[in-house]
This record gives structure tokens, sequence and C-alpha cells, in this order.
């Protein structure tokens, strides 16, 4: 029993609901005279005609109408309307090709409504291929009328859904509410597509929001009669005065529906029930035999997640017998599968496994292969359980193999590329002038976005670049400016400190003259009166020097202080710009913080992309890998080759994982019971994927001439193959092609011993007695050209003991991973010669490992393939 392991029952997606299909043709015939140019009588019956949907009427006025009377609006309207017509039979070709000449027409002559009524016609073409790339491409034009570009928005979000771009999506949607007044019934059809792209983005609360706001709205409309919903701006098809009751209870059952799954997302599976019991009684209230089944089949979901196993088997049974009403063997086959997971929660084993059986069974009669995907993966479950781990990888690789049946089957209805045929098929038949201008102003649109991009992209790197400069620069002016003015401090205490020394060796002076004048006077009042008039004459100089010195040492104290003040001035001022310059640091570190932000982001982006890229990688690699098993389940077996020839080998070293070349190994007896040996080695044109297509190609075209021809020379083989491949690649407009083969041939008569050679660019070689003899072949090729040319047959008498080796050029074409040289014929000739000794599966191996030691680490420059025989 399973302990705390949650299994998912089948994976839940939120459901768009088969929504009111629009009607552009109708609305197109009613707004087709909305333009200032009336229209011609014969017009204005088409125009009726469809709006009753009159088809033969339609089909009849449109070939009596004579188009060379009409003005160029009313040749505009006229192509509109067959386009209207042929869409709604569906023959979209020629509803694409009108819509195109409408569309010229219109925007030639200025017909600008006519021509956004030409751009909703090919957009609504587009929408019902399924062909959502081109109705994007579409919505990059103009439109100025708001119905219409109400409805080419709804059509984009539409698109973006299927494209997997929902952020798109949502953002159209939200024009479309911003931008226009809308119905309550267009509104409820617009929110029903936000919700989906809610959804897809796992918003689940937001979707769940928005369905509730569709489910309040169609209880408001349910009440009201039809006149309050026939002003939507979308014409719908269907919905009238008397189908209006079943549609509003067919969009409640979708809502309704559709909130049950939400709530299952955001884990609220009661309350989910609650809502598709609500579906339900809607779906009974409509008789609505399949929305029951839906409904019934919801609610044993919800219990099967809650763990009610038995109740959910209940509305399981329901649904069945509801199914088995409606005879649909594909859905009584998936319902089984959901019984069979139910029983298997239940850990009911051997039930579950019964149900399976059954289920795969019913899906195998009707070739449902995705359906047969999911039984085999619950099989695989169940025998994992149990441990038998042997089937459950064997069910597991079932499963496998028909989810890849299921894609390869949905590719064959691709319907974009279906679309995308048509167009180019309209545009080649009909009017490839107009549509190359078209595509030519399409791609300069493109161009010129592309080239407004790339300018953006370089101004921000400029205006990174300019602010790492100017981040630079200022880091560099500051710790200039704080050097300078470290410098300056450095300058200003210097001159303090010579200032102190010049102050007290002044008053050193000072102190040492005051000694001496005392002295002087001390040993002068000793002297006689006479010298006492010169002594006072020395004190009056000696005060007028006193006075001299200190008016020298105030001018010098004042220039030293002025000098400071300017210093202490000039240091202030400093301080202020050191100031500026840190807040414009500061601001530039939020700038960079903020680009840094941006960059990370840009990384971020970069990096999901490659890993999609890496995704894509891969998966294109499992296709390769595939197409080589392929290509290898084509060529001969190795016990086929042993079976006609007992001592050969076959080499073959494809460069690209699949190979262009190829050889086939056959025997046949001739009408006198003669037994022949056909040996062929071919070389087509490229190699990887092209060259292995035209590889099966040209090896199906030589088994064809081999088994339908009965061709016994080798010569007639080749040029039965080359007059097929001709005829495969003739084209009536150029009888030129450029693909074609390489090829050996050569035949055995083993009683006559006797070997018979014709080649198309290729040799053979036969090594006796260690001599190579070389059969070369024609110089011209099989394809490449329509010009006939007869191939010839060459003979050779065999001995016993002879080898015989038919070879493609990979090997002698070969560059040396050293010299650069190639190995050429003659090198592969001395190679043959030299181990002829050897038996043939041992020359296998020395050929190989000869070829990778010439090649080294040089890359392996086309495909190899050495077939070879040893004559007994």
């Amino acid at each position: 029993m399973l302990k705390n392991t949650y299994i998912l029952l089948f994976s839940l997606l939120i459901l768009l609901g088969k929504a009111q299909y629009f009607d552009t043709e109708t609305y197109l015939a009613q707004n087709v005279n909305a333009s200032s140019y009336s229209s011609s009588a014969g017009l204005n019956k088409i125009i009726q005609d469809i709006k009753k949907s009159d088809n033969n009427s339609i089909i009849r006025a449109l070939e009596e109408l004579n188009t060379d009377s009409l003005s160029g609006s009313d040749k505009a309207k006229f192509y509109l309307l067959k386009s209207a017509y042929y869409s709604k039979t569906r023959n979209f070709k020629s509803a694409l090709e009108n819509s195109l000449l409408a569309l010229r027409l219109s925007q030639k002559s200025n017909f600008s409504y006519l021509s956004e009524l030409a751009l909703l016609m090919q957009s609504t073409i587009y929408y019902k291929l399924n062909a959502s790339k081109n109705i994007t491409a579409l919505s990059l034009n103009s439109v100025d009328n708001q119905e219409i570009s109400f409805q080419l928005n709804y059509l984009l979000a539409q698109s973006y859904l299927k494209l997997n771009e929902y952020e798109s999506g949502k953002t159209t949607c939200q024009r479309i509410f911003e931008s226009h007044t809308l119905s309550k019934y267009d509104h409820i059809q617009t929110l029903k597509v936000q919700a989906a792209l809610l959804g897809k983005l796992q918003e689940y609360k937001l979707a769940l929001q928005t369905m509730y706001r569709i489910d309040s709205l169609l209880d408001n409309i349910k009440t009201q009669p039809f006149t309050a919903v026939s002003n939507s701006k979308l014409v719908y098809v269907g919905l009238n005065n008397q189908s209006f009751d079943k549609k509003i209870l067919n969009e409640q059952f979708v809502s309704k529906n559709n909130i049950g799954f939400l709530l299952i997302k955001i884990k609220e599976a009661d309350k989910a029930e609650t809502f598709f019991n609500s579906a339900l009684k809607v779906a009974r209230a409509g008789g609505h035999r399949q929305s029951e089944l839906e409904a019934e089949k919801n609610i044993g979901l919800c219990n099967t997640l809650s763990k009610r196993f038995s109740k959910a088997e209940d509305h399981y049974l329901i649904a069945e017998k509801i199914g088995a009403t409606l005879n649909n063997p594909n859905q009584q086959s998936e319902l089984l599968c959901i019984r069979a997971k139910n029983y298997y929660l239940l850990n009911n084993l051997s039930r579950a496994r019964e149900l399976c059986n059954t289920s795969v069974d019913l899906a195998q009669a009707n070739n449902n292969y995705n359906q047969l995907s999911q039984s085999y993966s619950v099989l695989a479950e169940i025998n994992a359980f149990v441990g038998d781990i042997q089937k459950a990888a064997h069910y597991s690789e079932l499963a496998k193999e028909n989810m890849e049946k299921a894609s390869r089957e949905s590719a064959k209805y691709d319907n974009e590329d279906r679309a995308n045929v048509l167009k180019e098929e309209v545009a080649n038949d009909v009017f490839s002038k107009e549509k190359a201008e078209l595509e030519l102003i399409q791609l300069k649109l493109e161009a010129t976005k592309r080239y407004q991009e790339l300018e953006i992209i370089k101004r921000e790197n400029q205006v990174k670049e300019s602010n790492l400069i100017a981040q630079k620069l200022e880091s560099e002016k500051s710790q200039q400016a704080l050097l300078i003015v470290k410098r300056e401090l450095e300058a200003l205490n210097q001159i303090k400190e010579l200032e102190e020394m010049k102050k007290d060796r002044a008053i050193k002076i000072l102190e040492n003259k005051n000694s001496q004048t005392k002295i002087r006077l001390l040993r002068k009042q000793k002297k006689l009166d006479d010298e006492i008039k010169m002594q006072r004459e020395k004190d009056v100089i000696l005060a007028k020097s006193r006075e001299r010195n200190l008016g020298i040492f105030l001018a010098i104290s004042l220039i030293i202080t002025g000098l400071i003040v300017f210093l202490l001035y000039r240091n202030v001022r400093n301080a202020r710009a050191i100031k500026s310059a840190n807040m414009k640091l500061e601001q530039l570190t939020e700038n960079l913080k903020a680009s840094n932000t941006a960059i990370e982001n840009t990384l971020q982006e970069v990096n999901a992309k490659n890993e999609i890229i890496e995704l894509k990688n891969s998966q294109i690699l499992e296709s390769i890998n595939y197409a080589k098993r392929i290509q290898e389940a084509s060529l001969p077996k190795t016990d086929e080759l042993a079976a006609i020839a007992k001592d050969s080998f076959a080499l073959n070293k494809p460069k690209d994982i699949i190979s262009g070349d190829f050889y086939i190994v056959s025997a046949f007896t001739d009408q006198q019971n003669q037994v022949f040996d056909v040996y062929i080695v071919g070389d087509c044109t490229g190699h990887g994927v092209p060259g292995a297509m035209l590889s099966l190609l040209c090896s199906s075209l030589v088994r064809q001439s081999m088994k339908m021809s009965n061709i016994t020379k080798p010569a007639e083989l080749l040029n039965d193959v080359n007059e097929r491949l001709r005829s495969f690649f003739r084209n009536k407009e150029d009888d030129s092609f450029k693909d074609g083969m390489d090829i050996a041939c050569c035949v055995l008569d083993k009683k006559n011993r006797k070997l018979y050679f014709s080649g198309a660019g290729r040799p053979l070689l036969c090594i006796r007695n260690k001599e190579a003899i070389e059969l070369k072949g024609e110089k011209h090729h099989i394809g490449f050209s329509n010009t006939s040319y007869d191939f010839n047959d060459q003979e050779l008498e065999l001995q016993s003991g002879d080898s015989v080796y038919l070879f493609t050029d990979g090997f002698t074409d070969q560059f040396n991973g050293t010299t650069r040289k190639r190995f050429m014929t003659k090198g592969l000739k001395e190679l043959l010669c030299a181990i002829q000794h050897e038996p043939m599966k041992n020359q296998e191996k020395i050929l190989d490992k000869a070829f990778e030691d010439w090649r080294g680490e040089y890359v392996q420059m086309d495909d190899v393939c050495v077939l070879g025989i040893r004559i007994e």
C-alpha cells in the first residue's frame, strides 16, 4: 500500500472551453458599406446573400458580376466578399488569396477602413487554420476603427495563448479592458481568455477571481432577454434569440467546471466538488449528455483526491454508463484507465491491472496512441509497486513508444505549417509581385525594429561605460584632492615650525644683545666723564636698531599670520569640495547598484534562454540518434553479409551520427538458375541529416531497380538507377539539380569465377599476391544532371585468394592531423597490400585504427564506408 506517496491521477489543465465561435464573415457583410463609398447593386446583392448564408446565390452572383465596371473601392469590397464566402465554405486558400488582393488594392488606393477589414479577414483565416504566429505578425499594423481593433486584439490574445507567450497575452487582455467599452457578452469572452492565460502562468488565485466574475456575469445575463447581449462587437455563430438560453447554459457549465479545476489547483478539493455538482445540474438542465459525463468524472476525481475511493468509483461508473450511450471508444478507454488508477490507489492491484488491460485493448483497436501511453504508464506503476522491475521497464518503454507515435500523428496535422504552405502557394500562383512587396515592407519593419533595439542596447552600453568612466574620474579626483590637502597641511606645519624656530632665534639674539649691553654699561660707568657723551650716542644708535628690528619682526609676523589665514580658508573650501565629491560618489554608487541589478536580471534571462536552447539541442540529438537506428536498420546485418561472403567485412563510420554513405549486399538467380552475388557501395551528396535522407532514397531506388528490372549487369543497373533518380528530381521550371551520388557496383559470377564492375565516380580495388589491380569507374555520376549518358561494364577474371574492395572517398580524402596531407588512393592500396595475409575481420579493425591514427586531432572530413570480400 502507498504510505505517504501522493499520486495525481492525471494532469489538470485550465480549459478555455469551447468559446462561442465568432462570425467575421457576417460582420464583414454587415459593415463593408460602413465606409463613405456606396456599393453597386451587384455587390449589395452579394452582401445580402452572405448575411443569409445562401451559398448558391453567392457563387452565382460572384461569377456573374463584371469587375471591369467596378470602382476602386468596389473592387476592394468585391475581393473582401469573395474572401468571406470562401472562408465560410472553408476554401481557405482562395479566402487568403482574395483577402490579400483586397488589402493590396485598399492600401494602394488609401481606403483605410477597407484595409482594416482585410486585416481582420486575414487574421480570422489564420485563426481558423491555427496559424498563431501569422496573427502576431499582422498585429504590427495600426488600426483606427475601435470595433476592428477589439476583434484583432481578441484574436491576438488567443494566439499568444496557443504560442505559450502568456505574459504577452495577459498584457493584450489588459489593453482590451483599458481601451474598449465592451458589452457583457464580449466582456465574458475576453475574461475567459484572461483566465486561461493566468492559469498557464500558475497565478491560480487571480484566475479563480476572474472565473468568479465570469460566473457572476453569466448569472446576470441569464435573467435578461437576448436583446441585452445582441449589441456585441463580435458577431457570434449561432448566437440568436432561439439558441440564446442553450448557449448561456453551456457557458455556465464551462465556467463552473473551470472554477472546480482551479480550486483543485489550490488544494481545495471539497470546494471544487461543490462547483462540479453545480456544473452537473447545469448540464442536466441543458440535456447535454457529454457535459454530464465530464461533470461526473470530475466529481469522481475530487473524491479520489480526498481518498474517498469507493465514492469516486460510483461517479466513474455513472460516467461510464453515460459514455456507453455516446458510443465513443476513446472516451471509454480513458474512463477505464481512470478507474484503474483509482483502484491502484485503493490497493486493489488485480482489479486495476484488469481495467488497465481492457483500456489498452480498446485504445489499440482505435489507434489511440495517446491513451495507450497513459494506460501503459499505469501498468508500469503497478508493476514497479509490486517489485516486478522487468515488466515495469517493459511497460514504460511501450508508454514512451506510443507517446512518440502520438506526437508524430499530431505533427501530421500541424495547421500552422499548413497555413504557411497555403500562404506560399497563394504568393507563387496568383500575385507573387504584390506579396513580395508586402513581405518586403514587413521585413523592413522588422529590420527597423531590430536596428532600434540594437541602438537602444548600444546607448545603454555607452551610458554604462560613461558612468563607469565618470565614477573612475571622480574617484581619481577625490584621491588627488585628498593628496593636495595632505601636502598643504604638511607645508603649513613646516612653515609653523620654521616660524617658531625664527622666533626662538630672534629672542636669543635679543637676549644676547641685552646682556652684552649691560656688561658694557657696567664697564663704562667706571670710565671718564668724557666718555659719557659717546656712551649716550651709542645708546641712541642701539635704540634705533631695536626699533628697526622690532618693525621687521612685526612685518614678518603679519605675513605669516596672513599666510596661515589663507591656508585655513583654502582648507575649508577643499573640505566642502570633498564633501560634494563624496555625495556625487554615493549617487554614482547607487546608480552602479541599479545597473548591476539590471545586468543580473539580463543574465538570468540569458541563462533561461540557454536552458531552452540546451533542451532543444537535446531533443534534436535524440531525433538524430533515432534516425541513426532507422538508417542502421536499412543496412545489411553482419549475418546477412556473412551468408553471402563468409570472409568479408563492412566498415561504416558516419561523420555526424548518421551517414550519407550506404552499402548493399544481395544475391539473385537468373533465368538459367545461375547464382550471382551483388556488392554495392554508394556515396550520396552531403553528410549528416541531408546526406542520410538522400542515402535512404538512393538505396531504395537501387533496391527497386534490382527487384523490378531483373538486371544482371552492373552498367544496366546504374543506368536504370540514374533514370529513376533523374525522374524523382525532375522540375518543370528548372531541369537542373545538384543532388546525386557516386556508386561502385560489382556482380560476382562464382561459377565462372568472373567479376563484372561498373562505377559512377568510384573505383574497385582487387588485391592479388600483394599487388593492387584497380578498375576505375566512369567520370560522370548518378544524378546531378538531366544529361543522358550510359555506363559500361568492366570484366575481371578472379583467382582464389583475391580480395575485392569497394569504398567511398571519405577514407582517401581524410587529412592527416600533423602534416595536413590526404591519405589518397595510393596510401589505401599500400595499406591493403600490407595486410592481405590477415582475415577480413582483422582487416576491418586495422583499417579503422589506421584511419583514426592518420586523422589524429583533425576533424573527420566525410562519411567513410569500405566493403571487403575475400574470394574463396
